[in-house]
C-alpha cells in the first residue's frame, strides 16, 4: 500500500484522463467485464459499489474507496441511488495492486470531491489541476491509514453507522447489531476514538447535512427528515451546537 502512495505522489508522469461524478452524469448500472488500461481510484459517498477484480470481489461502501491498477480485469455493479466519483489516470506504476480502504472519507477529501466538481465544470483544461487533488487526496489516505489502525469491531460500529444514520439509531441497537453489550461497545468506542458511539452517530449526520445544505437541492426540513431527525427544531439545536451556526445560516454562508 505504502509503495502505491509514493509512486503517485511523487511520480511526475500522472496523466489524468477521466473524472466524473456520477450525481452530475448518467452512469452505466453496470461495468462489463474488460481489462483497463487506466488505474481507477473511486470513492463512493452514499451507496455500495460491488466489483470483481481479477477473479476477487469488493464491496466498497459508503465511506470507502477502491484503487485498481492498470492492467487488472474489472467489471462492476452498484446499488440503487449510488453517488460516487471515479478518478481515471496513467502513470507507470502499473506493479500496484487493487486496494480496498474502508471508511476513508474524511471532511478533507468531501471538500476537495467538492473543488474537483467545480474544476471540471469550469475549466477547458482541468486535468492538471484534478491531478493535483487526486495527489492530496491519496497523501490524506495515506497518513490515515498509517495513524488509524482501528480494531475490527469499531469499524463494524462505524459501517452500520454510516449505512443508516437516516433511521433512528440508538447505542442499544448499534450493539445488537454487532452482538455485543452496549457497555461494552461504548466502552471500547471511546478508548479507540474519544468519543461515544451517540456522539459518532450526531457527528456523521451533521457531516451528510452540510453536504446536502451545500448542494441546495432540498429544503431545511427534507435535510433534518433524510439525516433521521423527525423533529425539525431538534434538528436545529443540534446543528447549531455541533457546528456553531444554524442550518439557515450555514446554508448563506456558503452562498
Amino acid at each position: 500500500m505504502i509503495d502505491l502512495f509514493f509512486c503517485l505522489l511523487y511520480h511526475l508522469n500522472m496523466k489524468m484522463i477521466y473524472y466524473r461524478h456520477n450525481k452530475a452524469s448518467t452512469m452505466p448500472d453496470v461495468i462489463e467485464k474488460a481489462e483497463i488500461t487506466f488505474n481507477e481510484l473511486t470513492f463512493v459517498i452514499k451507496g455500495e459499489l460491488n466489483y470483481l477484480v481479477n477473479e476477487n470481489s469488493f464491496s466498497v461502501k459508503t465511506g470507502d474507496c477502491i484503487f485498481i491498477n492498470a492492467g487488472s480485469v474489472r467489471e462492476r455493479s452498484l446499488s440503487k441511488n449510488s453517488d460516487y466519483v471515479s478518478f481515471n489516470f496513467t502513470e507507470d506504476c502499473s506493479f500496484v495492486s487493487v486496494e480496498h480502504f474502508i471508511n476513508c472519507i474524511t471532511p478533507e477529501i468531501n471538500l476537495i470531491i467538492s473543488a474537483c466538481d467545480e474544476i471540471h465544470g469550469s475549466y477547458y483544461s482541468w486535468e492538471d489541476k484534478i491531478a493535483n487533488a487526486v495527489s492530496l487526496i491519496i497523501k490524506i489516505i495515506k497518513d490515515n491509514q498509517i495513524s488509524n489502525k482501528e480494531n475490527p469491531l469499531i469499524l463494524k460500529i462505524k459501517r452500520f453507522i454510516m449505512k443508516n444514520y437516516s433511521s433512528k439509531l440508538s447505542l442499544a441497537r448499534v450493539a445488537k447489531e454487532v452482538g455485543y453489550s452496549p457497555n461494552y461497545c461504548d466502552t471500547l468506542f471511546r478508548k479507540n476514538t474519544g468519543h461515544a458511539i451517540t456522539d459518532f452517530i450526531i457527528k456523521e449526520r451533521m457531516k451528510e447535512a452540510k453536504r446536502l445544505l451545500a448542494e441546495g437541492v432540498y429544503s431545511l426540513k427534507k435535510i433534518a427528515l433524510t439525516i433521521g431527525y423527525e423533529d425539525y427544531n431538534y434538528f436545529t439545536r443540534t446543528f447549531k451546537k455541533q457546528c456553531g451556526y444554524t442550518p439557515s445560516q450555514y446554508k448563506s454562508k456558503l452562498k
